[in-house]
């Protein structure tokens, strides 16, 4: 199998959905036909990569985690030993051409685990409450399994590189932390708040237009969950998915490229019996990104461009995921759900260049 750098044994056991940036083997973020969910994070620490020779990068660690685990607990053991057989070392990021180790959130149905990693080194924390990564190291001393040369009982935060200032990281951990630690039964919908999140309340989203000193390049605006820094982050892609714990219940979940704040969630669909996923054809293609791009772009210099993009949004997802709720006691709907998606993506794509016309 050809990774991004390095070619290896092995082969794909899970029908896969990922979303994965068109030059890369790898991808941001996904789920698996076994009901495994697989994000990664950048984080900086004393081994750089960049001096490193070829290796893994983050994102093939999210596709092959993905592809070969039937289990979070699989998963990494699937990643911490490809970790400490090939390292870690490479391009991650097209633009800047920066290499850069990563940390996990891994889950399935009844577990979930952290993984942070600094070249062959790995911790593993299992999760036992609500909880996020950040672009910084957090377990800290409190993890279960490791590479074999870490000590039992060490604090992995040794591997911080004191260099980088992880308070942008601490700003984003609180607000997802802080979300996810409130009362209240979390749904499918639950999590697009904090995804749009701009500082603002979670769940009025109209109402936290992207704060001013956001669009600014560099790091000292605010940088909250919804990335809006020009020339240096964005957000690039989103995805919510429910795994339910019956191996035979297709996989929901609803994804969005590009900036979720003003670009809609749309359903998908993956059987668990390692059939291919259904989902609406527009979110693979090239210029739904970069129509999103002139949206983000256009959100960026006009705060009230969030609030009128939002009003076209708004009904699309009212719609498209209310019928994907129904889905559970009548998934035949599916294809039916899908084509819908598609033909509501069309009419959003027409409305909101009109609104970028107007700008």
């Amino acid at each position: 199998m050809s990774t991004q750098y390095l070619t290896i044994p092995g082969a794909a056991e899970h029908a896969v959905l990922l979303s994965r940036p068109d030059w890369l083997f790898g991808a941001e973020h996904g789920v698996n036909s076994a009901g495994v969910a697989i994000g990664n994070e950048k984080i900086f620490t004393i081994d750089d990569p960049a001096s490193s020779p070829p290796g893994l990068i983050g994102m093939d660690l999210v596709r092959l985690g993905l592809e070969r685990a039937g289990s979070a607990s699989d998963a990494v053991d699937v990643i911490g030993s490809l970790i400490e057989t090939y390292g870690q070392g490479g391009t991650a990021d097209l633009v800047t051409g920066e290499a850069y180790n990563s940390s996990f959130l891994i889950c399935d149905p009844t577990e979930a685990w952290v993984v942070e990693t600094s070249g062959r080194s790995w911790v593993a924390a299992a999760v036992h409450e609500r909880t996020s990564i950040s672009n910084r190291i957090s377990t800290n001393d409190a993890w279960e399994r490791s590479s074999a040369e870490i000590d039992p009982g060490s604090d992995f935060d040794l591997f911080r590189d004191p260099s980088r200032d992880t308070a942008n990281a601490d700003r984003r951990l609180a607000a997802t932390r802080g979300f996810l630690e409130r009362d209240g039964a979390v749904t499918l919908t639950t999590p697009l708040a904090i995804l749009r999140d701009h500082g603002g309340t979670p769940g009025r989203v109209t109402d936290a237009p992207i704060p001013p000193r956001c669009a600014t390049a560099g790091h000292d605006g605010v940088m909250t969950v919804c990335m809006h820094l020009p020339g240096d982050k964005a957000t690039t892609s989103s995805m919510v998915a429910e795994l339910p714990r019956d191996s035979e219940t297709p996989l929901l979940g609803m994804a969005s490229i590009g900036s979720p704040c003003v670009m809609p969630f749309l359903p998908f669909t993956l059987p668990r019996t390692g059939a291919s996923a259904l989902f609406p054809r527009s979110l693979g293609e090239a210029r739904l990104w970069h129509h999103g791009a002139l949206l983000r772009g256009a959100a960026e210099s006009d705060a009230r461009f969030v609030t009128a993009v939002r009003s076209l949004i708004d009904p699309i997802e009212s719609e498209l995921h209310g019928r994907l709720e129904e889905l559970h006691s009548d998934p035949t709907q599916v294809a039916t759900l899908i084509a819908r998606a598609d033909e509501l993506m069309g009419v959003f794509l027409a409305d909101s260049l009109r609104l970028l016309r107007r700008q």
